[in-house]
């Protein structure tokens, strides 16, 4: 019997190997380990083979611990009703797990007064997401443009390392939501694909900007609507 129990641990082994899906190849590993176990529980010498049986409960705990990590991954995620918005306007490249850590790390904020979210010249900590309202750019004192809803503040700043090259200036109710430079290069650094992602993210959301302005500057009877919030 313990020789059929060695057999079958083996063949459980091969075909841990043959399956593609991770928590299949954790599920067979531990099936094909706790087969082999009793082979070195009772082996030929009549004592049983401890090294063996001492690797093979490590692998075995090992496998369950990242099983039950696995299936807690696989759960459904359930998006609160801003969250769900928020990602189906910017974050869709994202999965939504990695979306929640982005999350985790956020703070929302509503300014009931006109307020500065942003100076020219002073060294950025932080990036920015309009959510609700708008907010007025000023270069040197003197009005650029204007953002809203769906737009990212300090995101050329964050991507370069310079200071801020202008003052965005909150209009009053104006929604966004804010991330710490630090708390970001910590998930970054735990999630590198994320980084691609979101850098991603922000590389399109620049480059919309940049066209408005220079679709502006081509035809100045389109300035004004460029300095008008997206809605």
């Amino acid at each position: 019997m313990v020789d059929v129990l060695f057999h079958a641990g083996n063949v459980m082994y091969v075909l841990a190997f043959l399956v593609r899906d991770m928590l299949w190849l954790r599920v067979l590993i531990v099936v094909a380990q706790s087969l082999l176990m009793p082979f070195y529980f009772c082996a030929e010498s009549g004592e049983p083979c401890w090294p063996p049986l001492a690797w093979g409960s490590l692998t075995i705990g090992i496998n369950l611990v990242q099983i039950a990590i696995l299936l807690l991954q696989r759960n459904p995620v359930f998006l609160g009703e801003a969250e769900l918005k928020l990602y189906r306007s910017k974050f869709r490249t994202l999965r939504v797990r990695d979306f929640m850590k982005l999350m985790a790390i956020a703070k929302w904020h509503r300014e009931p007064e006109s307020t500065a979210i942003l100076r020219q010249g002073d060294i950025v900590h932080g990036l920015w997401l309009l959510t609700e309202g708008a907010a007025v750019v000023e270069v040197d004192g003197r009005r650029v443009t204007e953002i809203g809803a769906g737009e990212f503040v300090g995101e050329m700043a964050l991507l370069t390392g310079e200071p801020a090259s202008a003052t965005v200036l909150a209009r009053p109710g104006v929604e966004y939501v804010a991330w710490e430079a630090k708390d970001l290069r910590g998930l970054f650094a735990s999630r590198p694909e994320v980084e691609g992602k979101f850098r991603a993210v922000l590389g399109a959301d620049l480059v919309q900007k940049l066209r408005r302005v220079s679709e502006a500057a081509a035809h100045p009877s389109r300035m004004m609507d460029a300095r008008q919030p997206r809605e």
